[in-house]
């Protein structure tokens, strides 16, 4: 058995869900490393104690260190639903099944198994493994550990580990997570007129608040609808993934909770810019509506012609000989954070699709595929091989 196959089968063993204390899995990898190399960084977020890690190791040049980074968190587990038990990984057809399987504990494991190795010879640059949590909910864990990152000398090459099945993935959309509260006085509605009704109603108002923000998604999609970037990402998106009111057919709801999330091309406007227009109509909607802001995250996007790109590319050409597929997520992760300290690319092991899927798996050939890439960035600083 590879030796990454073993710790990735031990990372899913261990529950780390979202919603939880992720201090099992951060101390089963700080337990792989020579303690000196680790720096833990505890914090409390609604009620909950989280574990971010960072491991150190030193190399020849401090110049231009190398990143590996990801998430230490999954969705919630959701047993009844798996064909197998998502704590108890198994390989089945050359795929590993196990809840984070894909997202990400794979990519964790290579990067662990890698570094692991390559300290066994002197690294020719430093490098920083950076493990966050809550990644899958809050994204409380970068924002805490990004200011926890030492000073660095230069501009580090940053791997973000997460699901490209082993292709290269240069940019992501921005996203805006909301939720929108309404209230209204008790009732009966067996009292009130149809007109009445329409005008006071909560699901009814709300459905014509998602009217206006299903217009205002039409109208900037053909504002943007030009370009480049439009074509790599797709149109901005509006969803509205829950509504709550209401007990029953005989009854006027008092209380309405909308929970709506927005995509955002990057390099258009930030996220903040939308965030501002949003919140401006439904404020114009009703003034009287509590927003509350659950998540917001900007896009990136990474130049084609960046030196890691490059470097990446030439390992595919000469060690896998292949080329890699190059593109662009419309999905969000923590990528966009690292963009202050270097080059940014997201790429792991994980396979498409299988995130937050029950039955999820991970394909062994990417796995070996990822591996030979990770390998290969820390053996080299200059990669002119």
């Amino acid at each position: 058995m590879k030796s990454y196959i073993k710790i990735l089968k031990k990372l899913i063993s261990i529950d780390s869900g979202s919603g939880k204390s992720n201090k099992d899995i951060v101390f089963y990898i700080k337990s792989l490393f020579p303690n000196k190399l680790c720096k833990v960084q505890q914090y409390n977020y609604k009620g909950i104690s989280y574990y971010n890690l960072i491991i150190k190791i030193k190399g020849n040049s401090s110049v231009n260190p190398l990143f590996f980074s990801g998430h230490t968190d999954t969705v919630q587990p959701q047993d009844k639903q798996w064909k197998r038990k998502c704590f108890n990984p198994k390989i089945v057809n050359s795929k590993l099944y196990g809840l984070g399987s894909s997202d990400m504990k794979s990519g964790l494991a290579l990067m662990i198994d890698n570094a692991v190795k390559a300290m066994k010879s002197k690294l020719p640059r430093d490098v920083f493994l950076i493990f966050s949590a809550d990644e899958e909910t809050g994204g409380s864990g970068i924002r805490n550990i990004i200011n926890f990152i030492p000073k660095i000398n230069g501009r580090a090459d940053i791997i973000v580990g997460e699901q490209t099945g082993g292709n290269l993935a240069l940019g992501q959309k921005g996203c805006l997570d909301l939720k929108i509260l309404m209230d209204s006085k008790a009732v009966h509605p067996a009292n009130l007129s149809f007109r009445e009704n329409y005008k006071i109603n909560l699901i009814q108002k709300s459905l014509r608040l998602i009217n206006n923000l299903n217009n205002w998604t039409i109208r900037e999609n053909k504002r943007e609808n030009r370009g480049a970037l439009y074509k790599k990402y797709g149109g901005l998106i509006f969803n509205c993934g829950r509504i709550v009111a209401g007990v029953g057919a005989n009854s006027m709801p008092e209380f309405l909770e909308l929970l709506v999330n927005f995509r955002f091309i990057p390099n258009q406007k930030s996220v903040k810019d939308y965030k501002k227009e949003l919140l401006n109509l439904i404020k114009k909607f009703d003034d009287k509506l509590k927003v509350e802001i659950l998540f917001e995250g900007d896009g990136f996007e990474t130049p084609l012609n960046n030196s890691l790109v490059k470097k990446i590319v030439k390992i595919y050409q000469q060690k896998l000989n292949l080329k890699p597929k190059i593109f662009y997520k419309k999905s969000w992760n923590e990528a966009v954070f690292y963009q202050r300290f270097g080059n940014v690319v997201i790429l792991g092991p994980g396979t498409m699709g299988q995130g937050h899927n029950k039955n999820e798996y991970v394909k062994l050939d990417d796995l070996y595929k990822t591996s030979i890439i990770y390998q290969n960035l820390l053996k080299h600083k200059n990669l002119s091989f």
